[in-house]
């Protein structure tokens, strides 16, 4: 079975290529996965090892991937997430003969592949010299949107699975994209960006959706493709509402690539952006509100590690909080407990904790508590005067406050307005 513990050349556009869960990766294993049933058509009974010999799914070389065999390109594919184009004019990128690699690549075996129906293809005066196709799915349509309802590519997935294996398919569908995921991540830490070639072999993927056991998820499976897909969704939306972004979304896919390198890194991320959390989970919600948010709206210098930034001489520390201001004596007395993060040096170095609506200093919140009063104080639970220092920080966040995204509007905290 293949090593679960095992990320993409930015030079393509379909999606930010530091994630194997975001459209660009499940659309190559949606390729991959009816590739292996043609090959299996009829022959059953061989051995997967000579079968798929030399047959990958290989991606951020030529072109956005390519679907390989032992005599060189099966199929090239382009991949694009443009969510406003609906005409063939707007893929000069593609069309134009300099943009799309089609040497060793068979003229039937171009394909183009859009979430928005381009209505003029067959009519529009734009030319096509190197034959680029649109590629049809299973449902009959020449795209496949990156969010719908139906959930349209992970279920073309899922039964290409099915024909194979019907036992666990959505569990062996993660499993897939974790697997992508962990060696574009691999590639990203040990090569030049003009080397990262990441790719699967149809064995590695026969093998995962034969012996996979369905019981066997992976936590961190889990958050990387909830994390990764809140962001993608996250910038759809915002596009789709047509708000310029200046750039900045290129910003924060370098940032949040970085910390989504390393297992460790990724986990502590996590910790300090839902402080008040004992275990490891995904607030989509206050990722959207908060975080996301704040991120696009950040010109200072950020520090990718700390995931805060400093302006004026104070700091400031993103989460993903999103509770209301009754909340603030109960959420500072969660932060200050919580023995998860209370040794962590990542955290309490900055001064104010950004959230969606509460502002209040952790001492004036937490006395509110009985557990937190004056008289237990004076008993020696909490002492407020001791000095600040890295280990013990936690212990006494005399200056740490909540700052809600309102009170940062009007305080012009950041340069824009959020």
């Amino acid at each position: 079975m293949p090593d679960l513990d095992i990320l993409n050349n930015t030079n393509r556009n379909a999606t930010a290529s530091w994630s194997g869960y975001l459209h660009q990766g499940k659309v190559g294993i949606f390729v991959a996965l009816k590739k292996i049933n043609e090959l299996l058509n009829g022959n059953e009974n061989q051995h997967s090892d000579e079968l798929f010999n030399g047959w990958s799914v290989e991606y951020e070389t030529a072109e956005d991937f390519d679907i390989k065999n032992v005599e060189g390109v099966d199929s090239r594919h382009q991949v694009k997430a443009k969510k406003n184009i609906t005409t063939k004019g707007g893929y000069n990128d593609v069309l134009n003969p300099d943009r799309f690699d089609i040497n060793g690549v068979p003229e039937d075996s171009r394909f183009l592949h859009t979430i928005r129906g381009i209505t003029d293809w067959d009519t529009s005066p734009q030319v096509n010299p190197n034959v680029i196709q649109l590629y049809e799915y299973p449902d009959g349509n020449m795209h496949c949107s990156t969010y719908s309802e139906n959930g349209d590519l992970e279920n073309f997935c899922i039964t290409e699975i099915e024909k194979i294996n019907d036992n666990g398919s959505q569990i062996v569908f993660e499993h897939l994209l974790f697997q992508l995921d962990q060696k574009i991540r691999l590639e990203h830490a040990n090569k030049a960006q003009q080397d990262y070639a990441p790719m699967l072999t149809f064995q590695e993927i026969y093998e995962i959706i034969t012996e996979i056991n369905p019981l066997a998820i992976h936590e961190d499976m889990r958050l990387r493709k909830e994390f990764s897909e809140s962001w993608e969704k996250y910038k759809f939306d915002l596009d789709d509402r047509q708000e310029v972004l200046n750039g900045k979304e290129t910003n924060i896919d370098e940032f949040v690539e970085k910390i989504y390198e390393s297992r460790d890194t990724f986990c502590n991320f996590l910790r300090i952006l839902q402080p008040n959390k004992r275990g490891l989970s995904i607030n989509e919600s206050g990722l959207r509100n908060v975080f996301f948010k704040s991120l696009l709206k950040i010109n200072e210098e950020f520090n990718d590690i700390k995931i805060g930034y400093s302006k004026n001489g104070k700091r400031y520390i993103l989460t993903t909080i999103n509770n209301d201001q009754d909340d603030a004596p109960n959420l500072a007395k969660d932060i200050i407990e919580n023995s998860y993060i209370e040794n962590s040096k990542l955290f309490f170095e900055g001064n104010y904790l950004i959230n969606k609506e509460i502002d209040e200093k952790f001492p004036d919140t937490i006395m509110s508590l009985i557990s937190y009063s004056k008289e237990r104080n004076d008993e020696g639970f909490i002492n407020w005067d001791k000095e600040l220092d890295d280990e013990n920080i936690f212990f006494n966040p005399t200056e740490t406050e909540f700052l809600s995204l309102e009170k940062i509007r009007n305080n012009n905290i950041l340069d824009n307005n959020l």
